[in-house]
């Protein structure tokens, strides 16, 4: 039996996200293909619709149009989905598990009297609701939850569905917001560029990225004397940024920096999905880790099982004796 999924789309200065067409391949699958897919885009003006709709492979692109989106909000994010789900009749909502669905699906969940599956890298119908499979323990193990009742409403892990090509959605429509911005509890005053200290992960052609398992914010400088030796930059995974040890601006994953170098040198990392999607696009990777079975190794070109501790003084040393 087909059923209809809604997945939410969205824009950067480069054209639809990558993000946009994982979910429409993971909502392809949970729908029965493609044709069961609506996806939602919110915009100031639907001017570009024709545009639009040549490049989101769907059964159908709704487009919410009205002066609230033109700027993006959670809350005028959240009233364009529902307004879009029940437009489509669609039985479950996948949004992106970045900030935008971090924000937007509690907000659709809780108006549509349900609960939100979040990061999840798998997915299937039961009878009154969805099963979702997730990490858990920093990719140890897998989790399956289930969220009953529909509508049901899931954030998608970066990188668990391969992107869907470009290609035409079958039909276009074009919807009123519900909402105007005097409706809206947030309004979008500006955007920076947070940097960080002027450098740009996603240019380096080397990064070596630091994780948890190198015990302490004392033992970073093998870390960068390691990236100044190879003429590269400093990363980390998200344990390493949370626990202040560096500035999330370096962070790299699925809620941070997505860097596709020539060489990628993960020290210490275990190597979750959520860092994997980061990390993905790069050429070469390195391990170092001393459990012989953390998930890195399965990402890795060469693995080096051993204390990142000795391993990372001694690989630099190699690095200047071979120039």
């Amino acid at each position: 039996m087909s059923r209809r999924v809604l997945i939410l789309a969205e824009r950067s200065e480069s054209g639809i996200t990558d993000a946009s067409y994982e979910l429409i391949e993971a909502a392809s699958r949970l729908a029965g293909g493609p044709d069961g897919v609506s996806a939602v885009l919110p915009v100031g003006d639907a001017s570009e619709a024709e545009g639009l709709r040549e490049v989101l492979p769907a059964g159908e692109l709704l487009l919410v149009e009205g002066p609230a989106h033109a700027s993006p909000t959670a809350d005028g994010t959240a009233a364009a989905v529902l307004h879009a789900r029940e437009a489509s009749g669609a039985e479950c909502v996948l949004l992106p598990h970045d900030p935008v669905g971090w924000d937007v699906a509690p907000l659709v969940a809780a108006r549509l009297g349900t609960a939100a599956a979040t990061a999840v890298s798998a997915l299937s119908w039961r009878e009154d609701g969805i099963a979702a499979k997730r990490s858990a323990f920093l990719g140890k193990f897998v989790q399956e939850v289930e969220a009953p009742g529909l509508p049901a409403v899931a954030t998608v892990e970066r990188g668990a569905f391969p992107a869907r090509e470009p290609g035409p959605a079958l039909s276009v429509r074009i919807l009123p917001s519900p909402v105007g911005p005097g409706d809206l509890r947030s309004r979008l005053v500006e955007v920076r560029d947070a940097g960080a200290g002027g450098v740009d992960l996603t240019a380096a052609d080397v990064v070596v990225a630091a994780g948890r398992g190198l015990g302490g914010p004392e033992n970073l400088d093998i870390v960068r004397e390691l990236a100044n030796a190879l003429g590269g930059v400093v990363g980390a995974s998200r344990a390493v940024t949370d626990a202040g040890w560096l500035p999330h601006e370096l962070q790299i994953g699925s809620s941070g920096a997505t860097v596709s170098p020539k060489l990628y040198v993960a020290c210490a990392i275990s190597g979750a999905i959520q860092h994997l999607v980061g990390m993905r696009g790069s050429r070469f990777v390195v391990a170092i880790n001393k459990d012989p079975d953390a998930p890195i190794f399965g990402a890795a070109d060469v693995g080096i099982v051993g204390d990142a501790l000795e391993v990372i003084p001694a690989l630099t040393e190699a690095v200047r004796n071979s120039g």
